[in-house]
């Protein structure tokens, strides 16, 4: 688990980093383009084991466990063995997580939304979070904590790694 999480930490170049852990599905994984520490089932053992989503690259991952070189494989593969489990690590680029500023962390959001176009029709922000969640299937509250917040700054253009590549 920790080798994996080194891998994925060094993606982001060493900063500090949040974590937010997801029950979830490759095509929400798809979405949220960032790098990810899989749990897998192990064929040949009775526990699980790590491993970490570096990059995606068609019908095939680039995935590492820690040691050696990284190994391309069918997603299909990696799809079947896991668990559904997933750890994202991610930057709290404007240092919004800690909830210590919750009109700023709204102002952002509502700058943010407005852009992707959650705030056209309807001004309230709880309304839209709501909406936005719901597209990014997540618990619908209308209250931005850490798993909305990720899925917000990986819609946003900040520079960070991506699992399809391109520029970050």
């Amino acid at each position: 688990y920790e080798a994996a999480l080194g891998q994925v930490r060094a993606l982001w170049g060493g900063d500090a980093l949040e974590r937010t852990t997801l029950r979830t599905h490759m095509d929400q994984v798809r979405r949220l383009d960032l790098p990810a520490v899989l749990e897998m089932f192990h064929p040949g053992r009775a526990d699980t084991c790590y491993l970490a989503l570096l990059r995606i690259d068609g019908d095939h991952a680039i995935v590492s466990t820690g040691s050696g070189a990284p190994l391309r494989v069918p997603l299909a593969e990696v799809d079947r063995l896991w668990t559904r489990q997933a750890v994202f690590l991610w930057r709290d680029f404007e240092a919004l997580a800690d909830g210590a500023d919750p009109a700023r962390a709204a102002a952002w959001a509502r700058e943010n939304l407005s852009r992707m176009g959650y705030l056209r029709e309807d001004p309230d922000l709880d309304a839209a979070v709501a909406r936005f969640q719901r597209d990014a299937e997540l618990a619908a509250d209308g209250v931005i904590g850490a798993r909305t917040l990720m899925t917000l700054y990986s819609r946003a253009p900040y520079a960070r790694p991506r699992l399809a590549g391109g520029p970050s």
